[in-house]
């Protein structure tokens, strides 16, 4: 059985070395508290629609573009310190994705009254995490007693992958610590002006990604470098980061 670890909303990125936070946070019964419902399980199905699920069942799920999204379910849970939607994404296709958006809208019977998203990027076919989606900007969190989950698969990235328009230099890696870390250097070999540039680093315990973080650079000049450094959230179960993959994606300037 495979061990999971919970990928929380919202990655953290950094544009010329300052961290912020990339976030967008935005059934029906009497007693809202999961542990005091009995669990029932909703059928599998294929398709992009809104799946709507009530708060104590859990939605078996769906296959969105080649991406499974399975055992969807309200729970509390430490990693997010709260009550949130707890579900797995995994790349059953046969070639690498971009990022998979999960979005979870929260209601009070039929009134919508907050919404959340994450967004694993670069699953590779047979990666997989577990997600939690917490109802970040919902101001009483007791009134949720159902939500609604769609996806959108993006295979190609918004933001290309390098194609030599930088080199990559002086990388190294400390995953043997409380906040596993990775840095190094980027040449902008493309002789011209680089808008963007993005370092992207997934963390591993095998084929399940424990975490994930980019840092990012902003307007590099031709010929010139730049120093970035990705370090996994300290919410993340850093004992079991393994191994990383690094993908850097490239935004040229018009």
């Amino acid at each position: 059985m495979r061990r999971r670890s919970l990928l929380t909303s919202g990655a953290v990125i950094a544009i010329s070395g300052c961290l912020s936070n990339e976030t967008s946070d935005e059934s029906d019964n009497s007693n809202n508290s999961p542990e005091n419902e009995s669990t029932s399980s909703v059928g599998y199905e294929e398709n992009d629609e809104v799946h709507y699920i009530k708060v104590g069942e859990t939605f078996e799920g769906y296959i969105d573009r080649g991406v499974q999204v399975s055992d969807i379910h309200w729970e509390e849970h430490p990693a997010i310190s709260r009550a949130g939607v707890i579900g797995t994404v995994e790349n059953t296709r046969n070639d690498e994705i971009a990022d998979i958006d999960f979005s979870v809208d929260f209601y009070d019977g039929d009134t919508q009254i907050g919404s959340s998203w994450t967004m694993p990027r670069f699953l590779s076919n047979g990666e997989y995490a577990e997600i939690a989606v917490a109802p970040t900007h919902v101001n009483d969190p007791d009134r949720i007693n159902r939500f609604g989950v769609t996806s959108t698969v993006r295979v190609d990235p918004l933001t290309p992958l390098n194609d030599d328009e930088v080199t990559v230099t002086n990388e190294s890696a400390n995953l043997k610590t409380s906040q596993p870390t990775v840095s190094g250097r980027v040449e902008n070999t493309a002789g011209k002006e680089l808008t963007r540039i993005y370092v992207h680093i997934n963390f591993y315990d095998s084929n399940e990604l424990v975490d994930w973080r980019r840092d990012g650079l902003s307007r590099l000049q031709a010929g010139d470098s730049g120093e970035w450094e990705v370090t996994a959230s300290k919410h993340a179960d850093s004992d079991r980061i393994q191994e990383y993959k690094r993908r850097v994606t490239v935004q040229l300037s018009r």
